[in-house]
C-alpha cells in the first residue's frame, strides 16, 4: 500500500478531520468561552439580583469543560472504524462514548448545583426573599451540607441509573449500609441531631450569654458536633450538642432585666424612727434610679434576726449587659450606704462566740 493510498483510508481521512476540529477548538476556546460568558454576564448585570452573577462565575469552568469533551465526543463520533473493528465492536464503542458524555453532563449539572449551595447561601438568600421566610442564619449552613448530601447520592443513582445498574438494589445499599454506619457512628448522630434541635428550636444563638449544665459563657460556635462556649475567664469549652438538646438551658441574653437580692443587715440599737427613714430611703432612690426597673421593687424590713435587723431588697436592673449591671449595682450599693450614713445607721456585724481555755497548766 502507497503513502498515498493509506492517507486516503477511510479512518485516516476521517482522523484528520476530528484532528483538525480539536486543534481549531482548541485554538480558540478561550475566545469561545470568553464570547459565551460575556453574553451571559451583559444580561445578568441587568437584573437586580446576584444570584444569577453567581451562577455565571460558578458556570464558568463547567461549561469549558462541557465545551472541550463535547468536541471530543464530536471528533470521536466522526471516525470511522469500519474495515478495522467489527460491526458490534463500533456499536459499543458509540454506546460507552455516548454513556460517558451523558454522565459527564449529569455531572456537570448537579455540581453547578452543589456549588451553588455552598458557604455564600445566595441560593438560600434568594428563595427566602421571594417567599417573604425568615429563618435563623445559623440553619442555613446545615440545610445546605444536607442538600449536598441529597446531590451526591441523586447524582450517583442518576449515573448508575445511565449505566444499567439497578438503582433500586443502590438504594437498598444505602439503607443497610446507613444502618451499619449508624450503630457504628451513634454518638456522632446523636450529636447531629442535637445540633438539628439547637437550630430549629434556637433556645440561644451565637454571642448569647448561656449557662448550660455547669458551663457559663458565651455563645462562639455552633455546628454539627457541638456548641462551643467562652466562659468569662476567655477559656473555650466544648459540650457536645447531645449534651446541650438534654440539659436546661438558662439563656441570660433573652432577658432585659437582671435581677438583684439581698438582706441588709444593720445593727439592732437602730432607733425605730431611723429604721422606717432607711427603708423609705432606699425605696425612694431606687424608684427615681435611671437604671432600675420601677415593675417590681420590694424593700422591707423583713426579719428581726440574731444579731440583726434585716431588711429585704429585691429589684432589677434596666440591662441584663454584665459590665452594666455591675456597675448599677456598686452605684446602688453606694447611696444605699450614703442613705445608712444620713441617718446613722451601721451595717451588723455577726457576733461570734469566742471560747477560751480558762485552765492553764504550771
Amino acid at each position: 500500500m502507497t503513502v498515498k493510498e493509506f492517507l486516503f483510508l477511510p479512518f485516516v481521512k476521517s482522523l484528520w478531520i476530528s484532528l483538525g476540529i480539536v486543534i481549531v477548538f482548541l485554538i480558540f476556546r478561550k475566545l469561545l468561552v470568553k464570547i459565551v460568558m460575556g453574553i451571559l454576564g451583559k444580561v445578568t448585570k441587568k437584573t437586580k439580583s446576584d444570584l444569577d452573577d453567581r451562577f455565571v462565575e460558578i458556570l464558568r469552568k463547567p461549561a469549558r469543560i462541557l465545551m472541550t469533551f463535547t468536541v471530543l465526543f464530536i471528533a470521536f463520533r466522526l471516525l470511522d472504524f469500519e474495515g478495522l473493528f467489527a460491526t458490534t465492536t463500533i456499536s459499543k464503542m458509540h454506546q460507552v462514548s455516548t454513556l460517558l458524555f451523558r454522565s459527564l453532563v449529569i455531572i456537570l449539572i448537579f455540581n453547578v448545583i452543589y456549588q451553588m449551595t455552598d458557604k455564600s447561601h445566595l441560593l438560600f438568600d434568594e428563595f427566602f426573599k421571594i417567599f417573604d421566610v425568615e429563618v435563623d442564619p445559623l440553619l442555613v449552613p446545615f440545610v445546605s451540607k444536607i442538600i449536598r448530601l441529597l446531590l451526591f447520592f441523586i447524582t450517583v443513582a442518576i449515573v448508575s441509573s445511565e449505566w444499567g445498574f439497578d438503582v433500586n438494589g443502590f438504594v437498598a445499599g444505602l439503607g443497610i449500609g446507613g444502618l451499619a454506619f449508624a450503630l457504628a457512628a451513634q454518638d456522632t448522630l446523636s450529636n447531629t441531631f442535637g445540633g438539628a434541635v439547637i437550630l430549629t428550636e434556637k433556645p440561644f444563638t451565637i454571642g448569647d450569654w448561656i449557662v448550660v449544665n455547669d458551663v457559663e459563657g458565651t455563645v462562639e460556635d455552633i455546628n454539627f458536633r457541638s456548641t462551643k462556649i467562652r466562659k468569662f475567664d476567655k477559656s473555650i469549652v466544648t459540650v457536645p450538642n447531645s449534651t446541650v438538646a438534654k440539659s436546661n438551658i438558662i439563656n441570660y441574653s433573652k432577658r432585659d432585666i437582671r435581677r438583684i437580692s439581698y438582706n441588709l443587715k444593720v445593727k439592732m440599737n437602730t432607733p425605730l424612727t431611723s429604721m422606717k427613714a432607711i427603708v423609705d430611703g432606699i425605696k425612694e432612690m431606687l424608684i427615681d434610679h435611671p437604671g432600675i426597673n420601677n415593675e417590681t421593687i420590694f424593700v422591707h424590713f423583713n426579719d428581726l434576726g440574731e444579731s440583726s435587723y434585716d431588711v429585704f431588697l429585691y429589684f432589677f436592673t434596666d440591662t441584663s449587659v454584665w459590665s452594666e449591671y455591675l456597675a448599677l449595682k456598686e452605684d446602688t450599693n453606694f447611696k444605699i450606704l450614703e442613705i445608712l450614713d444620713r441617718h446613722d445607721v451601721a451595717l451588723a456585724v455577726p457576733l461570734k462566740e469566742i471560747k477560751m481555755d480558762q485552765t492553764t497548766s504550771l
